[in-house]
């Protein structure tokens, strides 16, 4: 993935290209891969989906009487 056109295009060269979100990405992104930000950049970063890990929001309240 990149973080922007001209990104794109030292990665990949002139091509089309589309854009999502963070979170629409890693709702598509099957179970056990990783993406690499910026590969063509001068410090392309890996990021491992799996260490983020799903996080569970529990909210406990009461009834108004």
């Amino acid at each position: 993935m990149f973080t922007s056109p001209e990104q794109v295009a030292l990665g990949l060269g002139t091509v089309a290209w589309f854009s999502l979100s963070g979170a629409e990405l890693l709702d598509l992104l099957p179970d056990g891969y990783d993406l690499v930000l910026d590969i063509g950049g001068a410090a392309p970063l890996r990021l491992r989906p799996a260490a983020l890990g799903r996080r569970l929001l529990v909210e406990v309240g009461r009834e108004p009487p």
